[in-house]
């Protein structure tokens, strides 16, 4: 997360959500090589189930990229 801030903490005024978005992914592109893989990354998608069973979500076909 200091890595996203150090490039969006400096913008004093959003004019709308969608250049929040564009900041965040521009800023995600960037620093996508220095990103650690996140421990317990097997268990996303167990987790992504647990929550949709929890709250009801209805499951959505997810692609792999």
């Amino acid at each position: 997360m200091a890595l996203i801030g150090q490039r969006v903490d400096k913008v004093d005024y959003w004019k709308n959500s969608n250049q929040k978005q564009m900041w965040l992914a521009t800023a995600l592109v960037d620093i996508e090589p220095r990103l650690n893989r996140i421990m317990g990354y097997k268990f996303l998608s167990e987790l992504r189930r647990a929550l949709q069973r929890e709250f009801g979500i209805k499951a959505e076909k997810v692609v792999a990229a």
